[in-house]
Protein backbone atom coordinates (compact mmCIF):
# COMPACT_ATOMS: atom_id res chain seq x y z
CA UNK A 1 0.00 0.00 0.00
CA UNK A 2 1.70 2.91 -1.40
CA UNK A 3 0.62 6.77 -0.87
CA UNK A 4 2.44 9.52 -3.33
CA UNK A 5 5.44 7.17 -3.31
CA UNK A 6 6.42 6.43 0.14
CA UNK A 7 5.41 3.10 2.09
CA UNK A 8 3.11 2.77 4.70
CA UNK A 9 6.05 2.91 6.80
CA UNK A 10 7.31 5.89 5.97
CA UNK A 11 4.05 7.72 5.76
CA UNK A 12 3.77 6.60 8.95
CA UNK A 13 6.74 8.44 10.10
CA UNK A 14 5.91 11.64 8.24
CA UNK A 15 2.82 11.76 10.00
CA UNK A 16 4.02 10.89 13.47
CA UNK A 17 6.87 13.60 13.00
CA UNK A 18 4.15 15.85 12.27
CA UNK A 19 2.08 15.57 15.10
CA UNK A 20 5.05 15.38 17.18
CA UNK A 21 6.04 18.87 15.92
CA UNK A 22 2.62 20.34 16.66
CA UNK A 23 2.26 18.85 19.86
CA UNK A 24 5.49 20.54 20.65
CA UNK A 25 4.63 23.98 19.51
CA UNK A 26 1.25 23.81 21.25
CA UNK A 27 2.78 23.00 24.56
CA UNK A 28 4.89 25.71 23.81
CA UNK A 29 2.14 27.73 23.35
CA UNK A 30 0.18 26.42 26.00
CA UNK A 31 3.20 27.38 28.65
CA UNK A 32 2.79 30.89 27.90
CA UNK A 33 -0.68 31.11 28.25
CA UNK A 34 0.33 29.20 32.08
CA UNK A 35 3.00 31.76 32.56
CA UNK A 36 0.56 34.68 31.52
CA UNK A 37 -2.52 33.64 33.47
CA UNK A 38 -0.14 33.14 36.49
CA UNK A 39 1.41 36.54 36.63
CA UNK A 40 -1.68 38.08 35.53
CA UNK A 41 -3.39 36.24 38.72
CA UNK A 42 -0.18 37.46 41.02
CA UNK A 43 -0.77 40.92 39.73
CA UNK A 44 -4.66 40.80 41.01
CA UNK A 45 -4.04 39.01 44.11
CA UNK A 46 -1.04 41.25 45.13
CA UNK A 47 -2.44 44.56 44.39
CA UNK A 48 -5.84 43.27 46.17
CA UNK A 49 -3.73 42.61 49.31
CA UNK A 50 -1.65 46.06 49.14
CA UNK A 51 -5.08 47.68 48.94
CA UNK A 52 -5.65 46.19 52.06
CA UNK A 53 -2.67 46.75 53.75
CA UNK A 54 -2.99 49.92 52.43
CA UNK A 55 -6.12 50.98 53.56
CA UNK A 56 -5.46 49.01 57.13
CA UNK A 57 -2.20 50.94 58.08
CA UNK A 58 -1.86 54.12 55.95
CA UNK A 59 1.53 53.22 54.53
CA UNK A 60 3.68 55.72 53.44
CA UNK A 61 2.83 56.03 49.29
CA UNK A 62 6.29 55.89 48.65
CA UNK A 63 7.54 53.03 50.42
CA UNK A 64 4.36 51.05 48.96
CA UNK A 65 5.34 51.74 45.62
CA UNK A 66 8.76 50.99 45.86
CA UNK A 67 7.54 47.39 47.69
CA UNK A 68 4.84 47.09 44.89
CA UNK A 69 7.71 47.60 42.01
CA UNK A 70 10.29 44.83 43.80
CA UNK A 71 7.79 42.57 44.93
CA UNK A 72 6.11 42.45 41.09
CA UNK A 73 9.24 41.98 39.05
Amino acid sequence: MEYLGYSFLENYQIITKYFELVKNKLQIFLEHIVDYLKKFLLHLNFFKFNLQISNKYKFNQNIHNILCYFLLK
